[in-house]
């Protein structure tokens, strides 16, 4: 059976504090991390797996949901520090991350800029060059839209929306999924993950309504940790919602 360690890393803005929730999934033979933080978190996130037990050397693959700076952000300077592991995304997303194409983030930073002035477009100008800094990775193995089985436990499903190249984790043993930001936990509630950023709101609902037919029983999320979801209730809601938006 799979283990599956949500870790808590906290990045802090000055103004505010975000926590992120990479998670780590442990098998007989395979250390998986999913997902590797902000820029320049590595050694939070080496004391966060140290607090389980794990090093960074532990780690037997990398897989990157999607290439936005909060999830490939560390993921370099990880692969530095380990270079046997193996890095795995959808390959949708692979040249994004390792800097083949431009990020999708980049194009969608530097046209809401044409709509800002004054302190606004000040604050977006920083913002686009702090996503032009953002240090890419080469990509190992690359999936594809089926579902890729890695173990007979752990599935890598393409779960777009948020980005084309999105991908998620269904583990079967214990019904569970890591969304990515396929979905966020806000208030306890389960949310779509930055509607503001999601660059295909219809793929992104219909994500949603595969995920609901998984009927998991828990769901990791990326943003905002962990929420039972045993009912579907939650998942249900939050289609409700949105269908009607």
């Amino acid at each position: 059976m799979t283990k599956i360690l949500p870790l808590r890393i906290t990045q802090d803005f000055g103004t505010e504090q975000v926590d992120i929730y990479p998670t780590l999934l442990i098998t007989e033979t395979s250390v998986i991390l999913f997902d590797t933080c902000f820029p320049h978190q590595i050694d939070q996130l080496e004391e966060a797996l140290g607090n389980h037990g794990y090093s960074l050397i532990d780690i037997t693959h990398v897989i990157i949901s999607h290439h936005d700076h909060d999830h490939i952000g560390s993921l370099a300077a990880i692969k530095r520090r380990n270079k046997k592991l193996t890095v795995i995304s959808h390959e949708i997303e692979e040249p994004y991350i390792s800097g083949k194409k431009e990020s999708l983030r980049i194009a969608q930073a530097r046209e809401y800029n044409t709509s800002l002035s004054g302190e606004d477009l000040k604050w977006g100008e920083q913002f686009l060059n702090y996503l032009q800094t953002i240090e890419t990775c080469e990509i190992d193995r690359t999936v594809s839209t089926q579902p890729e089985d890695l173990n007979g436990d752990i599935t890598i499903l393409h779960s777009p929306g948020h980005t084309p190249g999105h991908v998620s984790i269904f583990v079967y043993s214990s019904r569970s999924y890591i969304s990515g930001d396929s979905l966020a936990i806000e208030h306890g509630k389960l949310v779509i993950a930055n509607p503001q950023f999601t660059l295909d709101m219809g793929r992104c609902v219909q994500t949603i309504r595969e995920i609901r037919e998984l009927k998991p029983t828990r769901i990791y999320c990326y943003h905002g940790g962990v929420v039972d979801n045993t009912d579907n209730a939650g998942l249900d809601a939050l289609l409700l919602q949105a269908e009607k938006q």
